[in-house]
């Protein structure tokens, strides 16, 4: 499924600027993570079960955008980050900028998620 760009290997400007995102991004959801698990362990009686059921939904969600980011700085140490882990085409720059942590190109995602 390899595609070729047009697009060189990342820069050391982009590799910082990525690595700062990711950085960012992982303190909001191990801060997130925190008071999700906290708010868990300490339920307000006064909470519904709706609301109870959003809490578990954010926090599943939290803990699963720091798998991501995680195996997005490892793709960063290990060379392969800004390559679509299924095809290695180069994905744009655009989309890393809005998803630093995204593994795929929309051609792939589109083919993994059906």
């Amino acid at each position: 499924m390899s595609r070729s760009t047009h697009r060189p290997a990342l820069t050391e400007a982009n590799r910082f600027m990525f690595t700062a995102m990711l950085e960012e991004q992982w303190r909001f959801r191990v801060e997130q993570v925190a008071q999700l698990s906290a708010a868990n362990a300490l339920p307000d009686k006064a909470e519904t079960a709706a609301q109870r059921e959003v809490r578990e939904v954010v926090l599943r969600g939290a803990r699963l955008a720091l798998r991501e980011i995680q195996a997005a700085r490892t793709r960063l140490v290990d060379g392969s980050y800004g390559r679509c882990v299924y095809c290695t085409a180069e994905l744009p720059l655009e989309r890393l900028e809005v998803q630093p942590a995204v593994a795929s190109c929309l051609t792939c995602q589109r083919e993994v998620t059906g």
